[in-house]
């Protein structure tokens, strides 16, 4: 999602007048459902781009996202949720029936049992990128839970941050093939009560932040020209 975004960013002045409305519209409903993903699950190889506009844009919203707060991520996903429709037949002649309706709710819903479901994995998050080796039981008594739901939730933890990714070698393939690999920008693994965390960091680059203060420092130039 984050490669459609920069694609439509980079051609946005290509599109037509009544076509302008529409890109930008779902520009901002991916933006909003990419804030959503990198909240529950942040990544390291997101477009610097993509994290620079939506730091700018939401900075209020992603600090209440990040607490958790239910009823920012409802907002979001009411504004850039996918509109799913009811798979039968409405009953025209009943003017009281919500199906449609209905079908939304049910799909926050789902999506809210998943919010619920991950509500202390950013602390435990947290907690991995200050160490590289912790045992289970003082990461526990920083997590304020037992022991044996901490590991529940580690493996929660491992198994939502795994995902597959398309290698050179199977960029052929069918779009299903892929190497399993952790997407996360903390990866760990328990063994003998111990979390080994492993050092994920991706070296900074600078260059889109330098092409971006030259152009703002060209657009500048150009308004005091036209000054």
């Amino acid at each position: 999602m984050t490669q459609v975004v920069v694609y439509l960013s980079r051609t946005v002045h290509l599109a037509r007048p009544y076509q302008y409305e529409q890109v930008t519209k779902r520009s901002e409903q991916m933006y909003k459902l990419i804030a959503m993903c990198n909240n529950l699950c942040p990544q390291r190889n997101m477009e610097e781009s993509v994290t620079s506009h939506i730091q700018d844009k939401y900075p209020d919203q992603l600090a209440r996202l990040g607490k958790g707060e239910e009823s920012m991520f409802e907002e979001f996903f009411g504004y850039a949720g996918p509109k799913s429709i009811y798979p039968g037949i409405p009953n025209y002649s009943d003017p009281n029936q919500r199906e449609i309706s209905q079908t939304l709710g049910q799909q926050w819903q789902t999506f809210l049992t998943e919010i619920r479901q991950q509500q202390k994995l950013p602390l435990i998050r947290s907690y991995l990128k200050l160490y590289t080796t912790i045992s289970t039981s003082k990461l526990s008594t920083f997590a304020e839970m037992p022991e044996d739901q901490l590991r529940c939730c580690c493996m929660c933890l491992k198994h939502k941050t795994i995902g597959q990714s398309k290698t050179a070698s199977a960029a052929a393939g069918s779009p299903l093939t892929g190497q399993l690999v952790s997407n996360s920008n903390v990866d760990f693994f328990l063994e003998k009560g111990v979390v080994h965390i492993a050092d994920t960091r991706v070296a900074p680059t600078f260059a889109n932040y330098f092409i971006k203060h030259i152009n703002k420092l060209d657009a500048q130039i150009l308004e005091l020209r036209a000054a």
